[in-house]
Order: C-alpha cells, then structure tokens, then sequence
C-alpha cells in the first residue's frame, strides 16, 4: 500500500470523527432542549432530524429566543457556526446606539449609527465597540451599573455579544461556540442576560427626559444651522 492510501484512511477517519462528533453533539443539544422547552414553557422546533433546533418564548417575564446562526469569516467562503441567544428588552429607546464585542463589532458597524466612541474607563477594553446616533444620551444613558450589567454578557468567555437599539427593536443578543447541551448551560446563560436586560431598560421619566433633551439639540442644531 502506497503512502498515499495512508494519508487518504488518515483524513477520512478525521473526517467521519469530525462529522460523527458534530451529530452527537447536535442530537445531545436536541434532546436537551426539547426536554428544557417542555420543562419551562418554551416552544421547541426543529425542521428535520439533522436540523439544528431552536427555542423561543417568555423566560421570567422576557421574550427569549435560541437558535444556531452562521457567520461568515474574513475570506467571506466558510461560515463559523454558533449557539445565539437573543434577550428582546421591554422598553423602546428614544435614541439609536449599541455595544458589541467579538465578531458582533462588525455587525453594530454595519447597522450604521452615526458616531463612535469610548466610555471613560481604564479598564473598558480596546476591542469593545460603542456606537450611537445620540453620543450625548448614550453617554448619559450608559450608567455605571448598566455598563457592569452589560460587562455580565460582554465579557462571556469565547462569546461575541451585541446590544443593540433603534426605533422598534431594543435587543440583546449573545453567540457562544457553546451547544448549550445542559439545562444547567442554559439556566446561567439566560438568567444573566435576563438579569442584564433588566438593568439595561430605560424608565418612562428617563425615556421623557431624553426626548426633551434631543429635542433640545436639534432645535440648536437647526439654529446652528441658520446662522
């Protein structure tokens, strides 16, 4: 036997491992979420036996949603696949902006908000990205407390993250290279992007006050403008 038959049994059997391991783990995610969609209330769909699933419903008093997305790499011909769960917040904000790490900065920077910036943190880090339509109410909007609850998601070991906001959609969303195979996985990752949502949600007196305030800084724009 040539060399040549070696290395072809070498890579087919990496191949079978590879694909072999890639159902097991799917068929292991699907069993457990289909028996975690029943246990909480959630509604379980998969299109065929080799489909990933996907989940979605309300987990204590938020509309959730889990299922596995696609990103395209660099050279934009193979895709990475991970496990994305997506938070929807209550509240609409009255401005656009966002926060993203990971893979997700791209996607904030196509959603095309007007300005970039910083927080004045010495420990925010260099590849989180903040972005915005109203840099000023998004700076007031950003509070200590709201920036540690989206440091809870931001900062999830090996996950892309993105919280995002403009007109109708206020969303918080996370992709994990995790299956997410254990009720346990599921449990810690939904209650802390839950629990982030609830302190990323804007209240009805701090909603009027950015209004009027961006109200304000268009009638000085405009005026700027005049002049």
């Amino acid at each position: 036997m040539t060399i040549w038959f070696w290395l072809w049994l070498a890579l087919s059997s990496v191949l079978m491992f590879f694909l072999g391991w890639t159902a097991f783990i799917l068929f292991r995610q699907k069993r457990c979420w289909g028996a975690y969609a029943k246990d909480r209330g959630l509604r379980y769909t998969t299109l065929s036996m080799m489909a990933p699933p996907k989940m979605e419903g309300i987990w204590d008093g938020y509309p959730v949603s889990l299922f596995t997305s696609e990103h395209e790499r660099k050279d934009g011909k193979l895709t990475r696949k991970l496990t994305a769960v997506e938070v929807s917040l209550q509240n609409k904000m009255p401005f656009g902006g966002g926060v993203a790490s990971g893979g997700m900065v791209q996607v904030l920077k196509d959603i095309g908000y007007a300005r970039e910036f910083k927080p004045s943190l010495s420990n925010w880090p260099k590849d989180y990205v903040m972005a915005s339509d109203e840099v000023d109410l998004m700076k007031s909007y950003l509070t200590m407390g709201r920036i540690e609850a989206l440091r809870t998601v931001l900062d999830t070991e090996l996950a892309w993250s993105i919280f995002a906001f403009r007109d109708e959609i206020c969303l918080l969303r996370l992709d994990t290279p995790d299956a997410l195979d254990t009720p346990e996985k599921l449990d810690k990752l939904l209650k802390c992007m839950v629990d982030a949502a609830r302190v990323l949600e804007i209240s009805d007196q701090e909603k009027r006050s950015f209004a009027a305030d961006g109200t304000k800084a268009d009638a000085k724009g405009s005026g700027a403008d005049e002049v």
